[in-house]
């Protein structure tokens, strides 16, 4: 278009406007030529822009980082050049939130950034089933423990929260949470174990590993925690349509502590808090 109102105008204009001219035009197709033309195009354009991401403030636990031209999703990894790796957990036109997974290294202001370009995770979500189209609950879950099975049993198909008293020791809440697991094992119930402040007690990893998943946070790392809470859900829903399973979310009170830690350092609200991870499960 631009070459052809350009000919038509070639007599009305000197011999230096003419060079100007088609000098312009060549400029114009060159940079015609170097746009991306497909989406695998652009993204590659997209990808050699990463050293313009860098971070303009950190925290133990979170960073803040500009990113020129890109568009970070939330749930994106994001590698720096420390070896450090993290999530996206809150974005804006110009400025992304990172949770920090592991970083034995500092990280600085100035630290170069490099997203994965993956896109966000998909959400977890089940189909919604009308009440009346459920079946009701006709077997209970037997625990092992003859006072709970007694006196509070607990029906296939329910959730409960325990909370074990302050002068309790964790050696018998751990030695009750065996019992628990081991005879859901026996009764052909898949187990999904998950304590976002560390490993599982001896008591439980000690256990056949066949029926039985561990999902296991850090005390040292809020932010792993964190994740290992999600994966729990998404692992449960996995089991869930395959057979009969049970999720057990171990020190999760002790946990909503540290993730008010989070909030406060990253100065947004989380994806998902604690209590939402907790209603979900329940």
């Amino acid at each position: 278009m631009l070459s052809r109102l350009a000919s038509h105008r070639l007599w009305l204009r000197p011999t230096a406007a003419l060079y100007r001219v088609a000098s312009a035009t060549a400029a114009r197709r060159r940079f015609a030529t170097s746009i991306p033309e497909t989406v695998q195009g652009l993204q590659s354009a997209l990808e050699a822009k990463t050293g313009d991401v860098t971070v303009v403030a950190s925290s133990p636990n979170m960073l803040k980082v500009r990113s020129k031209g890109l568009s970070p999703s939330i749930g994106q990894l994001v590698s720096l050049s420390e070896g450090t790796k993290g999530v996206v957990v809150h974005f804006d036109s110009s400025v992304a939130t990172v949770l920090l997974l592991k970083h034995d290294t500092p990280v600085s202001t100035g630290t170069r950034v490099q997203f994965d370009n993956l896109g966000a995770f998909q959400a977890v979500r089940l189909p919604f089933v009308p009440i009346i189209d459920r079946i009701p609950v006709s077997r209970r879950i037997r625990t092992g423990l003859g006072l709970v099975d007694a006196l509070s049993p607990i029906a296939e198909g329910q959730s409960i929260a325990i909370r074990g008293p302050s002068t309790a020791s964790s050696i018998y809440m751990a030695l009750a949470l065996n019992k628990i697991v081991s005879n859901a094992i026996r009764e052909d119930i898949t187990v999904v174990y998950c304590n976002p402040l560390g490993p599982a007690p001896a008591s439980i990893a000690d256990l056949p590993s066949e029926g039985l998943d561990l999902i296991c946070g850090d005390q040292s790392s809020p932010a792993v925690g964190y994740l290992a809470l999600l994966k729990s859900l998404e692992v449960a829903k996995e089991r869930r349509e395959g057979g009969r399973t049970m999720l057990i979310l171990d020190n999760v009170a002790e946990y909503a502590e540290l993730n008010g830690q989070l909030r406060s350092e990253a100065g947004i609200p989380m994806p998902l808090s604690t209590e939402q991870i907790v209603s979900a499960a329940m």
